[in-house]
């Protein structure tokens, strides 16, 4: 016996519900459709999450700062953790992407959308004004500020951190 909600749409079809009957149904249905999506999601999530990739910090970034000495760090690169998050993710039918935004006070604002494929999403929003340290001109800072945001709302969407990494960055 199938517990597929439409069989009860065809069923109130067949019986001549009125059209307010039948939009009600249909609300149902919708709502039992998200529910389930959602339900998929945490499922798929709680499996990724047991056996998360491994995500190390491997590009150092060096260089001299306006005092006069040396800024030195170590970051996990952008690339690479979409790479490996990409191929983790999708062996539970889950996928990620951004919006990015510029506000008009010059703030950059990045969301993290993690979906299922069954339809439900949960966003991670991060914003911040560019980065202008280093001697970074415009398109530099904005550059830099967009890699950073998506970094970070990427990890925090999937609730992991690059080995190593610090809070204080």
């Amino acid at each position: 016996k199938s517990t597929d909600p439409m069989l009860f749409v065809a069923a109130a079809i067949d019986k001549g519900f009125d059209p307010d009957k039948l939009g009600k149904l249909l609300d149902f249905v919708e709502r039992c459709r998200k529910d389930e999506a959602r339900q998929a999601f945490f499922r798929a999530l709680a499996a990724f999450k047991a056996d998360p990739p491994e995500l190390l910090k491997d590009t150092q970034v060096r260089y001299q700062n306006s005092k006069g000495g040396t800024t030195e760090y170590w970051h996990a690169d952008l690339a690479a953790v979409a790479t490996i998050l990409s191929k983790a993710l999708s062996l539970h039918n889950l996928f990620f992407r951004w919006k990015t935004n510029q506000e008009a006070d010059g703030q950059l604002v990045v969301t993290c959308i993690l979906s299922h494929d069954m339809g439900h999403s949960e966003e991670t929003t991060l914003r911040s004004p560019p980065d202008v340290s280093g001697g970074k001109i415009g398109i530099q800072a904005l550059g830099s500020t967009d890699s950073y945001l998506k970094r970070y709302t990427l990890f925090d969407a999937v609730g992991l951190q690059a080995k190593g990494m610090d809070d204080d960055g």
